[in-house]
């Protein structure tokens, strides 16, 4: 019992420490986070790249 609850405690001291960065998540960047773990930046060029590979997606099952 002793040993379960203290697996517990190291698994969510761990996860306590690696969900709660305030800086971005691209390496390299210490911008504060905005969304999803992104700075403002990294958050709008990814969700950039999200649109095109769907348009990609579509316009190649459209015309392939």
């Amino acid at each position: 019992m002793r040993r379960a609850v203290l697996a517990l405690l190291a698994v969510l001291l761990l996860l306590v420490f690696t969900g709660c960065s305030k800086t971005c998540k691209v390496k390299g960047c210490d911008n504060e986070v905005h969304e999803d773990g992104y700075c403002t930046y990294h958050y709008v060029l990814n969700g950039l790249e999200e649109a095109a590979n769907t348009a990609g997606d579509f316009l190649g099952d459209l015309f392939g």
